[in-house]
């Protein structure tokens, strides 16, 4: 099969039909014959991930005349006998050439079609019943999202501080929902608490060490000079013990001591708005369809994304890198997702949008989750930019006409709000 893809900014669309059937070689047309080039090798490198082995090959073609289009589509046809045109993405210009082409070759069997990424159909273009789509429709891994936009995904064994991998094992998922249903009743109150637990962690030197204890003077004027507050909240510290998540807490005035479960619940109470994080990550795992089939096909959280794939070893380093809390695949269609447990800057909506539109396009689905705006100025603000944006923002839901704050939303009730998140 020969394949033939009007190269597109949005990086799936010259992507999406090399996936669902294996070429034997690919012909990108365009303008811009380097950033061709560039698309190819990484379309090259995902598709020979999979066992496939695919040419590439680059044409550049004006976009503005309609003869030379034709031209260009008339030399691929009569070079090749099995030529297959992918009209998902492409210059008006193109695709009025194409169906000049395919009724000047009627003879030669062209194949045409059109994928709708949103919901992995495809449209049989030529009306001749057949369409290169024999099964399902191809699904993305989040590493493979990325890689075909150019980035990739960085681990903490490659780079400090980068996505970390979570062993989800049962146990685990019930120690994020104890630590969730504490952190619920007030969410403010949380954060100020674990970024205590975040100040003595990195006053500690940041080891895997289970137990942290650090001079409590030390602590309170680290705590108090990030312009935290020094506390001891009850509650909070009472409920992570009853429920075995701190194994020992001493606090006095001159040692701050705690000791936490394992490694896994330390890095969940050493950074504030982690649990929010966790909890939505869970519920995105755990989502299913009616029939019960999995939303997505792919999940991760704290996910570190390098722009061009060229891995630094320090988080110093220049190279431009964001982290995203969630990030989902539903098929070809990323869902990336912001947890903010207290006060949200506005800057993070604009990080959100940037780093969604660079590794999702059009396609990209943007949602802040967000448990603690209020009626204020600035909540409002918040509000009205997210919509100006397009980011879908969740504080609550609403079903059979009753309202309910995110923390006081059971399970169900979270995990209808994820699994609508790809199609809204």
């Amino acid at each position: 099969m020969t394949l033939v893809e009007f190269f597109e900014k949005d990086a799936i669309e010259n992507v999406c039909s090399s996936l669902t059937k294996a070429p034997e070689r690919v012909i990108l047309l365009g303008d811009k014959l380097r950033l061709m080039q560039k698309h190819a090798e990484r379309y090259k490198t995902i598709l020979e991930s999979r066992g496939v082995t695919a040419e590439f090959i680059c044409r550049t073609v004006n976009k503005n005349r309609m003869q030379t289009i034709i031209d260009a589509l008339s030399s691929i046809v009569e070079a090749h006998d099995d030529c297959v045109f992918d009209l998902t993405g492409g210059e008006d210009l193109y695709l009025v050439a194409t169906g000049i082409v395919f009724e000047k070759y009627k003879n030669r069997n062209i194949q045409m079609h059109r994928f709708n990424i949103r919901n992995g159909t495809i449209i049989d273009g030529d009306q001749d019943g057949q369409t290169i789509m024999e099964n399902d429709a191809p699904v993305l891994s989040i590493e493979e999202n990325v890689r075909i936009y150019g980035g990739d995904v960085i681990y903490d064994d490659q780079r400090k501080d980068a996505t970390y991998r979570w062993d989800m094992n049962d146990e685990f998922k019930n120690d994020i929902n104890a630590m969730w249903d504490i952190c619920r009743r007030d969410a403010r109150l949380w954060n100020t608490q674990i970024g205590v637990f975040e100040a003595a962690y990195k006053l500690s030197g940041c080891s895997d060490d289970l137990t942290v204890s650090v001079q409590t003077d030390c602590l309170k004027r680290a705590v108090e000079q990030s312009g935290g507050r020094f506390v001891a909240i009850r509650r909070i510290i009472d409920g992570l013990y009853r429920e075995g998540l701190l194994e020992t807490y001493l606090c006095n005035d001159d040692l701050f001591s705690i000791t936490y479960k394992n490694i896994q619940v330390k890095h969940c109470l050493t950074v504030a708005g982690k649990v929010l994080e966790m909890k939505m990550f869970l519920a995105a795992l755990d989502a299913e369809e009616k029939d019960g089939e999995k939303t997505y096909n792919d999940v991760m959280n704290g996910v570190f994304i390098d722009w061009d794939g060229d891995i630094g070893t320090d988080k110093y380093d220049c190279d431009t890198s964001n982290e995203i809390d969630v990030m989902m695949m539903h098929g070809m269609v990323p869902v990336f997702v912001s947890c903010k447990n207290g006060y949200i800057n506005k800057d993070e909506l604009y990080k959100l949008n940037t780093v969604a539109a660079r590794f999702g396009g059009k396609y990209a689905k943007k949602v802040l989750v967000a448990t603690s705006l209020d009626d204020s100025g600035a909540s409002n603000h918040i509000r009205q930019r997210a919509g100006d944006m397009g980011i879908r923002l969740i504080e609550g839901s609403n079903c059979s006409g009753i309202y309910k704050d995110l923390t006081e939303m059971n399970d169900d009730d979270l995990n209808r709000v994820v699994r609508s998140l790809w199609s809204n």
